[in-house]
C-alpha cells in the first residue's frame, strides 16, 4: 500500500463508520429496536472492515520509487579495511 493509497484507506474508513453510525441510528430510531440497530451497525463495521483491511490494488495505484543501495568502494592497498579505517583498536 502506498502512501496515498494509506490516506485512501484511512479517509474510507472514517467516511464507512459515520456512515454506519448514522444509518444505525436512523434505521434503531424508525424501527424503535436497540437489536436492529446493533446488527446494522455491525454490518457497517463488517462492511469497513471488508473494504479497509486488505491491500486492494487501487490502494497501490502510486508506487514508491526506491533509491538502489549504494556500495562502498572497495579499498585500495596501503589503506587499512574495517575498524581500522575508522581509527579504532581491535580488543582481544
Amino acid at each position: 500500500m502506498d502512501l496515498k493509497g494509506q490516506k485512501l484507506c484511512e479517509s474510507l474508513c472514517f467516511y464507512l463508520i459515520v456512515l454506519a453510525c448514522v444509518g444505525a441510528f436512523a434505521g434503531g430510531l424508525y424501527t424503535q429496536s436497540l437489536k436492529n440497530l446493533f446488527i446494522i451497525y455491525a454490518s457497517g463495521v463488517c462492511l469497513t472492515a471488508l473494504v479497509t483491511i486488505p491491500d486492494w490494488p487501487f490502494y497501490n495505484r502510486h508506487p514508491l520509487k526506491w533509491l538502489d543501495p549504494v556500495t562502498p568502494p572497495p579499498p585500495t592497498e596501503g589503506q587499512p579495511a574495517g575498524d581500522e579505517a575508522e581509527g579504532r583498536k581491535k580488543t582481544k
